[in-house]
């Protein structure tokens, strides 16, 4: 996914949950990695998408807190769109997966919509965990308006992403 030269305006829920888990929004030391895409790596994007899923009800957040822009893990097995990203992301690196190698992104979807999704960085593309697909897609083949994005080296920082 192809990142414009400038940061992004800040993300005020993201920020809220730094705040809330300052361990999970550290600097990566490296480089933003690339996973080589083996079989038993796309079996984990399948495997890791489907669980949580399935294991999330979705739920808005303003139905369930009472507020908008509360990111945070969805430990009552209820969440929206952001929590089931921020899920799957510890789960892959449960997995082995680089931190720097998974990152959220915004994109409009096709009611006009905003909506958080997990990319994972491989070999093969960066690939789509969305909780409104049971499929993992590459970025690409989905008819999204894609936004904003954070860096792989350092969760905080959100970067444009140019049109076309």
């Amino acid at each position: 996914m192809i990142l414009s030269g400038s940061v992004s305006h800040s993300n005020p829920g993201f920020f809220d949950f730094c705040q809330r888990h300052p361990e999970d929004c550290r600097r990566a030391p490296g480089t933003p990695a690339v996973v080589e895409l083996m079989p038993e790596r796309r079996g984990e994007l399948k495997r890791v998408q489907r669980a949580v899923n399935r294991r999330i009800t979705s739920v808005e957040e303003i139905d369930q807190y009472g507020w908008r822009k509360h990111w945070t893990y969805p430990t009552s097995g209820y969440g929206d769109r952001e929590d089931c990203a921020l899920e799957k992301r510890p789960e892959f690196m449960a997995l082995g997966w680089p931190a720097h190698a998974l990152f959220l992104a915004v994109a409009r979807i096709p009611r006009g919509k905003a909506h958080t999704v997990l990319i994972a960085s491989t070999t093969e593309g960066d690939f789509v965990l969305d909780n409104r697909k049971s499929a993992v897609l590459p970025w690409r083949r989905l008819p999204y308006a894609w936004k904003i994005r954070q860096s792989g080296a350092s969760p905080a920082r959100w970067y444009n992403i140019p049109r076309g």
